[in-house]
């Protein structure tokens, strides 16, 4: 059988017989593209997998672990891999059978024109093409600059000193930047002139001065805590009755993780305007104040000697400033003494604190020293009733007419001047 490639659309084959086929050039196209579009799937579907493989041997392997990026983030990175080799083995699919279709011409004008048509908008012009551009740019813009942050954080970072906060400081930045650079030539690509541009976010500003006046406060706000950096990420801070640690700077608000575990956000404004108590700017040291009371009797320096003795037995306690104790006073029930240290522990203050009380409790313990607990002596006094006071006139009218001598009860009336209570 043989086909006439260049034969009208209904022209016939050559043969003879009642078996002839008649066939179109169209329809020996489809065929052609079938046959060949049957085989040409499953191979770029096995180099996609082949790819996948050797990826994730890569990553397996060790191969990649120079990169602290991969090493850190292997699933991730992964993940990425596949979408790439999957998303590159569909357009070179696509690709092959517009070119066994022989359509990749008119199917490459076909796209053109419909991308080259124009929507006016009185003087604005638009086309498709330049809304697929737009969007497109934009979509580009961020995932760069995520990654661009992403890249900074995770690979270039980590292997310079730098200050602290600053790494975030330049990450943050770089992002923005990279936004905006990408939104304007985003709106370029759409036809806006930059000039036009320029005037356009000059009255957008006058706009947000007046009716956005808060959000423009918190972002400025925010630029400002990455330059001067008052506040870091990983700070403790302390901003009226809200303590806890600082996870997120944002653009407009931060996040404050309280110590109960709740994610509190703060516009940034009231970081730069508010007192702001900042426990950790220059390093973690904190101060430790421990109360400790004593009974009466005990001698102050055997106390301040244990006190001190623990303080310096604990890892976690700093050498420098030197922990010490004080006889702070004379309490109602207890001799009053304080232990004073400073740590500068990874785990938190307030174990270093709660490990220094249980180790003076036990000390105090085995050194046989009364640690008192609040008490009340009341002491009574009696004396004789000067004839016929009010307790006789009271004691008679207990007894009663008809010589009724049950017991009732008895109001005293001087009763401040014959009772001293003392604590």
């Amino acid at each position: 059988m043989k086909f006439d490639r260049f034969g009208p659309l209904t022209g016939t084959t050559t043969g003879t017989g009642p078996q002839a086929l008649v066939l179109t050039p169209l329809a020996e196209l489809l065929a052609r593209s079938a046959v060949r579009g049957s085989y040409l799937g499953p191979l770029l579907l096995a180099a996609v997998r082949v790819g996948e493989a050797l990826v994730q041997a890569l990553i397996d392997s060790g191969t990649l672990d120079a990169s602290r990026l991969v090493r850190r983030n292997g699933r991730q990175c992964m993940a990425v891999c596949q979408r790439v080799l999957r998303f590159g083995g569909m357009v070179i699919w696509i690709y092959l059978i517009l070119n066994l279709m022989s359509a990749r011409e008119p199917f490459v004008s076909a796209v053109g024109a419909l991308l080259g048509a124009e929507l006016d908008y009185g003087p604005v012009v638009f086309s498709f093409g330049s809304m697929l551009a737009f969007g497109a740019t934009l979509w580009g813009t961020w995932v760069l600059s995520r990654f661009l942050s992403f890249s900074l954080e995770e690979e270039i970072f980590p292997r310079v000193t730098l200050p602290p906060g600053i790494p975030f400081a330049l990450a943050t930045f770089t992002r923005y930047i990279v936004l905006v650079i990408g939104f304007t030539v985003a709106m370029a690509m759409l036809g806006f002139n930059v000039d036009r541009l320029a005037l356009l976010f000059s009255a957008l500003g006058v706009g947000i001065g007046f009716g956005l006046q808060n959000v423009t406060n918190n972002f400025v706000s925010g630029i400002i805590m990455l330059f001067e950096r008052p506040v870091r990420v990983g700070d403790s801070v302390q901003l009226d009755a809200l303590t806890g640690e600082v996870t997120q700077i944002g653009i407009r608000a931060s996040i404050i993780r309280t110590w109960d575990g709740a994610d509190v956000m703060v516009p940034n404004g009231e970081f730069i305007s508010a007192r702001l108590t900042n426990w950790t700017f220059a390093d973690r040291k904190r101060r430790i104040i421990l109360p400790v009371g004593v009974a009466y009797g005990t001698e102050p320096e055997r106390v301040i000697a244990i006190l001190e003795e623990l303080a310096a037995a604990n890892e976690e306690v700093l050498a420098d400033p030197e922990p010490y104790g004080l006889f702070t006073g004379f309490g109602d029930s207890s001799l009053d003494f304080e232990l004073r240290a400073w740590t500068d522990s990874r785990r938190g203050w307030q174990f270093v604190r709660s490990d220094l009380a249980v180790a003076v409790e036990r000390a105090l313990a085995a050194a046989e020293i009364v640690i008192p607990f609040p008490q009340h002596d009341l002491h009574v006094r009696s004396r004789a009733d000067p004839g016929g006071g009010v307790i006789a006139k009271a004691a008679g009218a207990a007894t009663g007419a008809g010589g009724d001598e049950t017991a009732r009860p008895v109001a005293v009336t001087d009763a401040p001047d014959d009772v001293d209570r003392d604590e």
